[in-house]
């Protein structure tokens, strides 16, 4: 920018000359323009100036960063200077220092980490040596065992055997030693030997001979000659269940039992069966066992027995009457009781003779083999031509009663309620048995009820009528509506009434009252069809379903219902709540049917009668109760020598007793009875405990001072222990009494009030006793006070008599 230009617009050529004259092309030399001149070099200066003003503004802005980027150098290299002299005395020190200790360190924890893997492997080959030494220990007992024929105790050492291998065994087993190898095939064959010995023993008690027969035999003892060639030691008998426990531990009894079933179907079920299907009319079936105490064994086969009662082995049953087979086979089926008498021997027999009184044995037997013989007995023969079915539940039932089946196999009863079914009877049989199910069996489950939750209850009932417009006066729902309004005033005045409280009812009655609702609704169904008889079949059936409740239920727990709170509870409570359905079946399903078949729904003739029978039996529990109370009360002796440390000992024991057992009989009612009758009955038991113990301390003429302090500390724990009663079954002292006030206990408990004033003035003077005058004369009579003077004072100037007087008229 620097260099100088020609002006702007002079583009004509024109060049200086040395003679400062301007030489212009085409027009010669002539004298330069001065002014010109001046105002070129004018703006050339301008342009100078510019420049250099941008030049020191770009100085400007860049001089600060470069003056802080000076600084950090000028810091940067006084710390370089720095690290290098400390590098420097560094390694001047470690040149000068002694050897360092690290890598002596480091051999060190080398060798110790050397020595320690050393030590476990020889820890480790001490471990397996001393695991061979003991399996070869095992393994002579295990012969001794085995040639002495104690195959259970043989059978356990097994497992301890291997279990002791399994410890010291590699995972992978190509890199065991020898040794281990080598005790490990030896505990095979000893396994071996073992189950051989097991199979042969088997074999021998229990064979299958053609006839088709079995024989059971009761023991076994191998010959003589194996028995002295191979057990050096006396044998002694081998019986089933040795060796059906000896099996179990092996865990090879499931399939040996699995081989014996097999054989037992093909060669005894299957034929005796077969045999059945193909015998002619007046034939049957019939079993014999034989003992022989000779070879002590028994020996089962079946027989054909004809008309006249003489028996003819069968020896094959191919010599039977050919089976019908086609058209003709159809309505020609055996009836079942010409094989039912054999297969019940033949089941008798197997759990007799085969299990050796092993429940489980007996299960897995009758698991796989009475699949077959129900399916077969179902197919082939006649089962409900007779007797309706009732000889194969019979069978079943002595089948699960021995244990054979299981309480789910069902097959046969189930196919002879279908067959009922087909007869018109399934229905009726089914719910009878259903219930009978119900109300036997010992299910301890509780159903919790109440008026809010109750199908059909009153205030169901109140809220599905109020909303119903009303209808002509000549509409036949006039009296239903009648009978409406007198219950809403009725429940006005009593909100109580008809209303089920909260409690807890068993299962089965649950169920039972589901099945009569259920029952009810058929009712009316068929009611409405005009099917009357139909209906008047089921209303017999829903009290037949009753009578069987007010029958069966009290029979299956006559045992527990005196003596058990929880179980009497219960019962009261399924009373209870069975009348509450039956007194509103009217109401729920009355208006449903027509009005000359209303009496349908009508059960209230039931009603005494479930009322007072859970009610006898109640009142029956509580007397037994009491006179528990009594008898446990009765080493609870307040006469004189109660301050003796043996005498309190037994009467605070007695005491203990009597509380805890009124407090279990409180837990036991609190888990069915609705609240106020187990705040009342709860308050009776505590109640007989309370009247004991005063009818004891007013029994007496005289206490000495040391026997009043005794006694009023057994009333005072008393009283704590039976507020106790109350907390234990989620009550509190302010929840006993209806109004809910201060004397809550008092009204519920009888007795509570004497007793908790007789533990507080008991030994005080005459003072005391008018300071609680109040509490005295309304605790008790005038003979009970006098007593309780009299055992309280010593020295008193006043007769209890005068003191009666002047308390008596002072709360007067």
């Amino acid at each position: 920018s620097s260099r100088w230009r020609p002006p702007l617009g002079d583009s004509s050529g024109a060049r200086l000359t040395p003679g400062g004259a301007m030489a212009s092309p085409g027009h010669g030399e002539h004298e330069l323009d001065l002014p010109a001149l001046r105002r070129s070099l004018t703006a050339l200066e301008r342009q100078v100036q510019e420049a250099q003003d941008r030049v020191l503004k770009t100085i400007e802005a860049k001089h600060t960063e470069f003056v802080a980027a000076s600084e950090q150098v000028v810091d940067l290299r006084e710390a370089v200077s720095n690290l290098r002299g400390d590098i420097k005395e560094a390694t001047g020190v470690f040149s000068t220092a002694a050897e360092s200790p690290v890598p002596r360190l480091q051999a060190a924890v080398t060798e110790h980490k050397a020595l320690k893997q050393e030590l476990e492997a020889l820890e480790a080959a001490a471990a397996v040596l001393t695991t061979l030494l003991q399996a070869q220990k095992q393994l002579t007992e295990l012969d001794a065992l085995i040639g002495t024929a104690r195959y259970k105790e043989a059978a356990e050492l097994t497992l301890d055997i291997a279990h002791a291998l399994q410890s010291i065994s590699a995972r992978d087993a190509g890199s065991e030693p020898a040794m281990v190898r080598a005790a490990k095939m030896q505990y095979y064959q000893r396994r071996a030997l073992l189950v051989s010995r097991l199979e042969d023993a088997l074999a021998h008690l229990l064979s299958f001979v053609e006839g088709p027969a079995v024989i059971a035999r009761r023991s076994t003892l191998m010959s003589q000659a194996r028995q002295q060639a191979e057990r050096p030691a006396a044998t002694a008998a081998t019986t089933l269940r040795q060796i059906w426990d000896a099996l179990g531990v092996l865990d090879l009894r499931s399939r040996r039992l699995a081989q014996l079933a097999d054989q037992a179907h093909s060669r005894v079920v299957a034929l005796l069966l077969d045999a059945g299907r193909r015998l002619p009319p007046g034939r049957a079936l019939r079993a014999r066992a034989t003992a022989d105490d000779g070879q002590e064994c028994v020996t089962w086969r079946w027989l054909e027995v004809v008309d006249d009662r003489a028996d003819i082995e069968n020896l094959s049953p191919e010599g039977n009457v050919p089976l019908p087979s086609g058209k003709a086979a159809a309505g020609k089926l055996r009836p079942v009781q010409c094989v039912l008498p054999a297969l019940q021997s033949f089941f008798d027999f197997v759990r007799e003779h085969w299990t050796g009184g092993c429940k489980n044995v007996l299960s897995e037997l009758g698991g796989r083999l009475w699949p077959h013989v129900a399916r077969s007995l179902v197919q082939h023969f006649n089962i409900c031509g007779q007797d309706g079915g009732d000889a194969l539940e019979r069978l079943e039932a002595s089948m699960l009663e021995a244990g054979l089946i299981k309480s789910t196999e069902k097959t046969l009863s189930r196919h002879v309620h279908q067959h009922r079914n087909a007869l018109g009877e399934q229905r009726h049989a089914r719910v009878l048995d259903e219930a009978r199910v119900w109300l036997l069996q010992e299910d301890g489950a509780l159903v919790d009820v109440s008026d809010a939750s109750e199908p059909g209850s009153v205030s169901q009932l109140l809220e599905e009528r109020l909303g119903e417009e009303a209808h002509a006066e000549a509409s036949p729902e006039v009296a239903d509506r009648f009978v409406c309004e007198r219950l809403r005033n009725a429940l006005s005045q009593d909100a109580g009434l008809l209303r089920l409280p909260t409690m807890r009812v068993s299962r089965a009655v649950r169920q039972l009252v589901d099945q009569l609702r259920e029952l009810m609704e058929e009712i009316v169904e068929v009611e409405g069809d005009g099917r009357i008889e139909v209906a008047g079949d089921l209303n017999k059936l829903m009290r037949e379903l009753c009578a069987l409740f007010a029958v069966l239920r009290p029979y299956s727990q006559r045992g527990q219902l005196k003596t058990d709170a929880r179980c009497c509870a219960v019962f009261l409570a399924d009373c209870l709540y069975l009348v509450h359905v039956l007194i509103l079946m009217p109401y729920t399903y009355g208006r449903r049917l027509r009005a000359e078949h209303r009496q349908l729904a009508f059960f209230v003739d039931l009603v005494p009668q479930l009322r007072r029978l859970g009610e006898n039996h109640f009142f029956a529990m509580l007397r037994h109760h009491q006179a528990q109370l009594e008898a446990a009360l009765r080493p609870c002796d307040l006469g004189p020598g109660i301050s003796r440390d043996r005498t309190f000992i037994a009467a605070e024991a007695a005491l203990g007793a009597a509380v805890q057992q009124v407090k279990l009989a409180a837990q036991g009612l609190a888990a069915a009875l609705p609240t106020p009758l187990l705040h009342e009955i709860s308050g009776l038991l505590v109640g007989v405990v309370c009247q004991n113990l005063l009818g004891k301390l007013l029994a007496l003429h005289h206490m000495a001072p040391p026997d009043v302090s005794c006694v009023t500390a057994l009333f005072t724990s008393a009283l704590a222990m039976c507020r106790q009663i109350f907390a234990a079954v989620g009550l509190s002292a302010g929840q006993e009494a209806r109004g809910g006030d201060g004397d809550a206990i008092e009204a519920v408990v009888p007795g509570w009030a004497a007793l908790t004033v007789a533990a507080d003035l008991l030994g005080s003077g005459f003072s005391r006793f008018l300071e609680k005058r109040s509490q005295l004369t309304k605790a008790f009579k005038r003979e009970e006070a006098m007593r309780l003077m009299q055992l309280s004072w010593v020295d008193e100037q006043i007769s209890p008599e005068n003191a009666w007087a002047m308390l008596s008229g002072g709360g007067g």
